[in-house]
């Protein structure tokens, strides 16, 4: 079993009752790769060490970048609720080879499952479809929320790729 493998479980167990929190414990640093969403979710719930929410600065940006080249992480302005900065952690992947083909409504898209995801303090998923150069192109967004502070939401991760 790798150790991503092993952190995934324990956030898993963890969920369910069966283990004792991670506080004190040292946070995953490589997220989990490809599309398994409960395997994400389960990264995030290891993050947070005891907390309400993982902070910004418990994440690895390479990592993270070199997993999900379409990650993005946006901070909450703060009064008002809106987006006031996106930062992409990854390169960026060719649309054609699976990429990410960016529009305005895919940019408010993400925006969107962002808010909702500080607003909710939850994990939000969501797949949705959009016009593109061929045809269509559903995209699938995971939002995980973050906190500065620890107890309220003011960043989101935002994992986008192709569904």
């Amino acid at each position: 079993m790798t150790a991503t493998q092993a952190a995934s479980l324990a956030g898993i167990l963890r969920k369910r009752g069966t283990v004792s929190s991670t506080a004190g414990r040292p946070a995953p640093s490589h997220p989990v790769p490809g599309d398994d969403s409960v395997a994400v979710v389960a990264w995030w719930s290891a993050l947070k060490r005891g907390r309400a929410f993982p902070a910004p600065v418990d994440l690895d940006h390479a990592a993270i970048g070199a997993a999900w080249p379409e990650a993005v992480l946006l901070s909450d302005g703060g009064v008002g609720g809106g987006i006031a900065h996106a930062m992409r952690l990854g390169g960026r992947g060719a649309f054609g080879d699976g990429g990410v083909e960016y529009s305005a409504m895919l940019t408010e898209f993400l925006l969107a499952i962002g808010r909702t995801a500080i607003a909710r303090g939850a994990p939000v998923e969501e797949v949705r479809d959009f016009p593109s150069a061929g045809g269509r192109a559903a995209y699938r967004i995971l939002a995980l929320p973050l906190s500065a502070g620890g107890d309220v939401p003011d960043h989101v991760l935002c994992r986008l790729g192709r569904a």
